[in-house]
């Protein structure tokens, strides 16, 4: 019981107020089914997780700056539909690519005399709070004539490690 209440407390802590049960639905675990209770309210909270991953996703779909996340084995697990506009890389063969992989795939649309500079190399800029600060550019040949501008943001470990941005500038 003390451990179904503990949960009960944990989950209604990561409930927005609007969205909790009134407090006399949990006042009396031995009256109501605590069970029941964990289970509405995890099914809630999936719900509201569901609801935040679909607003990202319209977001990332409909952003014209191409998008990367890298996990924290430096690996591609995610990309949206602009990248694969701007690089001409299918999200099937960017997935699981590493950064020193998407390096070369870059390098490879680039002109013959065009260097691509190291990725790592870029990330200290990429961040760079100063908006003074010119971010670093590479050219590309294919799929299009263009120049993308590279910036990447950085997030927690796991899941996202590193964001890198592509815009046509």
């Amino acid at each position: 019981e003390a451990a179904i209440e503990a949960l009960l407390r944990l989950l209604e802590s990561g409930m927005p107020e609007p969205n909790r049960e009134a407090t006399s639905d949990t006042a009396s675990l031995e009256d109501a089914d605590a069970l029941a209770q964990v289970s509405r309210l995890v099914a809630r909270l999936v719900e509201q997780l569901k609801q935040h991953s679909e607003h990202l996703d319209a977001i990332f779909a409909l952003s014209p700056d191409g998008f990367v996340s890298f996990d924290d084995r430096q690996r591609i697990n995610h990309v949206n539909a602009a990248f694969t506009r701007l690089t001409g890389l299918a999200e099937s063969t960017a997935l699981g690519l590493r950064e020193s992989d998407l390096e070369q795939r870059l390098a490879a649309l680039m002109p013959g005399t065009a260097r691509m500079p190291r990725l790592a190399d870029l990330r200290s800029v990429g961040q760079a709070e100063d908006s003074k600060r010119k971010l670093p550019r590479i050219e590309l040949e294919r799929p299009a004539q263009r120049v993308i501008e590279l910036q990447w943001r950085h997030g927690s470990p796991g899941a996202i490690s590193v964001v890198l941005c592509l815009r046509d500038v």
